[in-house]
């Protein structure tokens, strides 16, 4: 298992309805592909990277695009974007004082996803998923957990415990 697509996969399924089960399908686009699980994430796993990836509306289906074969202005406005997001959670793991033996956690939507840290952040500079996550500290040194900030606001992020989490923005 690749688990930067499973980490993937798992935020898109999250984003389009964090309360639904897993759906029976997947369907990327612009291929038009229908695709089981494995294969969805054969296909992430396997694209060119770096890769922008977008929940659609419906469960399920998501857009893919290699920042290579984007048009110049739009492959600029995505590097630009990439490299903003790599800064950032950088800077992150460094506030979170995490080391190299480290692990991010996701915790919403059934089993928990342990990621190493450097799997976490080989994720970060390959997948530019378009769902506004971030850090928190973990529940014990040498961890972080990962929040997913809903579409809208309004609501506190998933993955983080209400009392504790930051306030939607």
């Amino acid at each position: 298992m690749d688990v930067c697509a499973e980490l993937t996969l798992r935020l898109l399924h999250l984003a389009q309805h964090e309360d639904a089960d897993a759906p029976p399908h997947w369907c990327a686009f612009p291929a038009f592909r229908v695709l089981t699980r494995s294969e969805a994430s054969a296909l992430l796993s396997e694209a060119p990277k770096p890769l922008v990836v977008a929940p659609l509306v419906e469960p399920g289906y998501f857009g893919i695009w290699p920042v290579a074969a984007l048009g110049t202005p739009q492959r600029e406005r995505a590097e630009r974007e990439l490299a903003n997001r790599i800064e950032y959670f950088d800077a992150k793991v460094r506030l979170l004082k995490l080391g190299p033996s480290a692990v991010v956690k996701l915790i919403p939507g059934g089993d928990v996803l342990e990621i190493p840290l450097p799997e976490f952040l080989r994720w970060v500079r390959e997948y530019y998923p378009i769902v506004g996550t971030s850090l928190l500290p973990g529940t014990h040194e040498g961890a972080a957990t990962m929040i997913i900030r809903r579409a809208g606001g309004g609501k506190p992020p998933l993955g983080a415990d209400a009392a504790a989490a930051p306030a939607a923005s």
